[in-house]
């Protein structure tokens, strides 16, 4: 039917358009998996130009077909997770501060309700996971809305890292999702 071709051209459209903006985070994502490659340690299979003409080789290659034994020394790890480290004993807790008395009371409820988020979502620990993230790759993300929890029987509120692969958004960022 003309209704069906026509909804199945949208969403053909729709996937399009979802793909050159995926397509477009394709640097983003590769320096941030160059940047997490680094810090555990992989500090030498960037690729590199072949001296003889043929492709390419890592640098570790390179390096052995020099004679040179490659060697590794991975401060960045550490540094990385004294930080996280010291992010994770502090653990504030999310406090919302009215600018007048008259919204003194909304303020004591948003506080509450940023609370509860945290106690159910276990948010210390995903942000401290996020903030490892951001030394790693400079960009992190989450996902924040209602969800059905099938083990307690409500739909309540989630907060939850997102994987940097799975995502992409409109070049011109304006929070439109598809024109």
């Amino acid at each position: 039917t003309e209704q069906a071709t026509n909804l199945l051209t949208q969403n053909i459209r729709l996937l399009e358009n979802f793909k050159v903006m995926y397509d477009s985070l394709a640097d983003i994502k590769d320096t941030i998996n160059r940047n997490i490659r680094y810090t555990f340690g992989d500090q030498l299979s960037d690729r590199i130009p072949n001296p003889d003409g043929r492709g390419f080789i890592t640098e570790r290659e390179y390096m052995i077909s020099q004679g040179m034994i490659p060697l590794e020394m991975n401060v960045i790890r550490k540094t990385v997770k004294a930080l996280v480290g010291v992010y994770r004993q502090d653990k504030l807790e999310p406090v919302a501060i009215a600018r007048t008395r008259d919204e003194q009371k909304l303020g004591e409820m948003m506080s509450i309700a940023m609370q509860y988020a945290y106690q159910q979502n276990n948010l210390h620990e995903t942000n401290a996971r996020g903030y490892e993230y951001f030394l790693n790759g400079a960009l992190v993300c989450f996902r924040t809305g209602f969800d059905w929890h099938s083990d307690r029987k409500i739909s309540d509120v989630v907060a939850e890292l997102c994987d940097i692969e799975r995502m992409a958004w409109d070049d011109n960022t304006t929070g439109k999702y598809f024109e």
